[in-house]
């Protein structure tokens, strides 16, 4: 296992509901960011390669129910083969305060690169009008358990990618803006080689 680097995710206005309520007049510069954490990973072996990227937080945890999750390779965008592995058997809810690890398993062929993309489910409209969800963590690298490869190297891209809109009125265009920054790897480096513990 790999740390990898830490993630933000958010669908929250870009200033706290109770001080636009206060001063309203800072609602009229205030936007609401949708902002996903964008991982692009390559294959560097010649052999396909199983990984698990672990999102690592407090609880809640990443809530299926409430996020979007992608991988792309082919750059169609479409439904991730994505799996969400369940926690153990006859485990316990998480607590507040308690370590939550959510995973998802990807896979890559010889020589290719995808791009996994975790973000607010913004299609679902609960999500949406409630606009107040904002997550943080770090996430972890390692060969999955079904990969049969003892080591592989690969190279990783993180950053985080947001769109502001105005949250009152999504035809508002001219609300529209975006942000892109690449996140510090934790080894300095986008060369990881991966070993099975």
């Amino acid at each position: 296992m790999t740390v990898l680097s830490t993630f933000e995710i958010l669908l929250k206005p870009q200033l706290p509901k109770d001080l636009t309520e206060k001063i309203p007049a800072l609602g009229k510069v205030t936007r609401v960011i949708l902002q996903g954490y964008f991982l692009t990973v390559s294959n560097l072996s010649d052999k396909g390669v199983g990984l698990s990227v672990t999102f690592v937080t407090i609880t809640p945890g990443l809530d299926p129910s409430k996020i979007l999750a992608r991988f792309d390779v082919i750059g169609q965008n479409g439904p991730a083969s994505l799996t969400q592995d369940p926690p153990p058997a006859n485990q316990p809810s998480p607590k507040k305060g308690d370590v939550v690890r959510t995973k998802f398993s990807i896979f890559l062929n010889p020589h290719d690169t995808g791009l996994l993309i975790v973000q607010p489910d913004a299609s679902k409209p609960n999500v949406l009008k409630a606009v107040d969800f904002e997550l943080r963590g770090y996430v972890e690298l390692s060969l999955s358990a079904s990969n049969m490869q003892q080591a592989s190297d690969v190279l990783v891209t993180a950053e985080h990618r947001g769109t502001f809109f105005d949250g009152s009125n999504l035809d508002n265009t001219a609300a529209l803006g975006e942000l892109s920054y690449a996140l510090p790897l934790a080894n300095g480096g986008s060369l990881i080689s991966l070993t099975r513990s």
